[in-house]
């Protein structure tokens, strides 16, 4: 859905050196970052094109540039990545599992070994629980929802999985399908 589609377009324009972009959208639009569920309600809805833009921006965070990593393999073709270097040195590479229609989850391997000698990366996970791409709800960045907040805070513990590896810069994770996920390194 729009979460998955907003990370990915939000790479393009930025790799095309793109700065700012404006998302068009309100009210009950299928496409609104933060609607209404009613018009006699006041608590702010918060919805999947939100979760892909909160994803990009922690992806893209201190000063981030695109950047080349290896793709060694992966066993979906609708798996897309891009990668990042921050300013302070850390890799993110973020990884979106488009195909919405697979029956099981994906692996993919990522050879960061020209970059990085660590053992362990952090990955956290953008997440359906509804498994639809048409679902408005049930969606969790890094273990977080927003579902039922009335405050604008997210609910729930953040959380991340640890990926370790025995050859330093050489990481495998296994990605669900309709679901984004960011390796950081």
């Amino acid at each position: 859905g729009s979460a998955l589609w907003s990370i990915d377009f939000l790479f393009n324009l930025a790799a095309v050196n793109v700065t700012m972009v404006n998302f068009h959208g309100g009210g009950e639009g299928a496409y609104t970052a933060i609607g209404y569920k009613n018009d006699s309600t006041t608590v702010p809805d918060v919805r999947p094109l939100y979760y892909g833009m909160l994803a990009f921006s922690e992806s893209t965070r201190k000063h981030s540039r695109i950047a080349n990593i290896t793709i060694t393999s992966t066993t979906n073709p609708l798996i897309k990545t891009w990668a990042v270097k921050d300013a302070d040195g850390n890799w993110r590479v973020t990884i979106i599992h488009k195909d919405y229609l697979a029956s099981g989850s994906a692996t993919i391997s990522i050879d960061a070994r020209k970059v990085s000698s660590s053992k362990s990366a952090t990955l956290i996970l953008l997440e359906n629980k509804d498994a639809s791409i048409y679902a408005t709800y049930g969606l969790t960045w890094a273990g977080q929802t927003f579902d039922g907040t009335t405050n604008g805070h997210p609910k729930g513990n953040r959380s991340h999985q640890t990926v370790t590896t025995e050859t330093p810069g050489l990481f495998t994770a296994i990605i669900q399908p309709s679901t984004a996920a960011v390796l950081e390194f």
